[in-house]
């Protein structure tokens, strides 16, 4: 596993990085390029909100031959993604493609402060919506897929 920043422009206040995740033994890897634009500031200091503008995801299993790729501009609303111990916008793809480790926020920078409504690809759009409970944590999480599929998260604490 890996957590690699890549700052933009010499005195930009972009922030770039990936994260990686490596099976040598089932030559499969995992990885998630997130970008966050104009929001080096915000990043430095965990109590102020902070969301990626874009994911580009992208999973492969050599021994199975599946290959996932993802290119993605996200969208918000107002529901913070902080009240509850999950980040639950990694449930965006399913839970095949949820990485465990970014699920339960290992790390921090790679969860963004609010919660998704949209993703949006060349071939469509992931819609996104939240019920919350009375102290704002995520009580049910529906996504629905390009193709009109639906998953519906329930969560209980």
């Amino acid at each position: 596993m890996g957590y690699f920043t890549r700052n933009s422009i010499v005195g930009s206040n972009d922030v770039a990085f990936n994260f990686e995740e490596h099976n040598n033994r089932s030559a499969s890897y995992a990885a998630y390029a997130l970008l966050f634009e104009n929001q080096k500031s915000a990043m430095n200091n965990p109590d102020t909100d902070y969301k990626a503008d874009s994911l580009r995801y992208m999973y492969y299993n050599k021994s199975t031959g599946k290959l996932v790729k993802e290119f993605m501009k996200m969208t918000y609303g107002d529901a913070s993604n902080k009240y509850q111990s999950v980040d639950a916008n990694q449930l965006l793809l399913g839970i095949e493609e949820c990485n465990p480790y970014l699920l339960v926020g290992l790390f921090r920078m790679t969860r963004s402060s609010k919660l998704l409504t949209a993703a949006t690809t060349v071939d469509g759009s992931y819609a996104v919506s939240a019920k919350l409970n009375s102290d704002k944590s995520v009580n049910t999480l529906t996504v629905t897929d390009r193709k009109g599929g639906k998953v519906v998260y329930t969560f209980s604490y």
